[in-house]
């Protein structure tokens, strides 16, 4: 058993050096070497868990989701009440990117580009999207019932679709200031989504200030 965790363990560092890797040169110009140099290990030691680039860029992609699911599957035990938890929610995303250099969001496209041309990808890359967007919606989708049975949130909306919404918004105003730094401040923007949001959910208004 502790050689699987060991084995297990090892292609996490690897694919997390990839990412790495990937974030300052992109799939195309990033070498099993690069990756190996990055790790800390041979060249030939990658071989040992990766049979390709490819796979690697899957094994990273499936740790890039889990580690941006973390924090907002933690949100689920915070004892706050639904309208700060929802506040907290969505700052995680402006704190990921005061944390985080660019690069590391503009991966995402480059992971959504292999996932539309691999067709022996295709429907892994499509599952891990789908899973990771349902998880997000989900979780905001409960805050938003779980206020709304305590009379914090209006009734009239649906949760799901606001959760939808949400999880649109913030999808959308990142591939903005990826596309376009100058023209869109992510943190602003999404500090504006979240007083909005909030604002219009409550039941009584009153101008969140988490």
């Amino acid at each position: 058993m502790k050689r699987d965790f060991d084995r297990e363990e090892k292609k996490r560092e690897i694919a997390f050096a990839a990412l790495q890797v990937f974030a300052e040169k992109g799939f195309s110009s990033a070498t099993i070497k690069d990756i190996a140099e990055k790790a800390a290990i041979g060249k030939g030691t990658v071989y040992e868990y990766f049979k390709s680039k490819r796979e690697i860029i899957f094994s990273a992609f499936s740790l890039f989701l889990e580690g941006s699911e973390y924090s907002i599957e933690a949100l689920k035990n915070l004892p706050y009440p639904p309208d700060q938890k929802l506040s907290k929610g969505l700052s995680l995303f402006i704190e990921a990117v005061k944390k985080e250099d660019k690069s590391t969001f503009e991966i995402l496209f480059d992971f959504w580009a292999m996932g539309i041309k691999e067709k022996k990808y295709r429907s892994e890359f499509y599952k891990l999207s789908k899973d990771s967007y349902s998880k997000y919606r989900e979780t905001f989708s409960n805050i938003i019932k779980d206020g709304q049975r305590k009379g914090i949130f209006k009734n009239e909306f649906s949760p799901e679709i606001v959760g939808g919404m949400i999880i649109g918004m913030l999808d959308g105003l990142m591939i903005q200031w990826i596309l376009d730094e100058e023209s869109v401040d992510y943190i602003e923007a999404v500090k504006t989504m979240k007083n909005i949001i909030i604002l219009g959910l409550k039941t009584q208004g009153g101008k969140d200030e988490d």
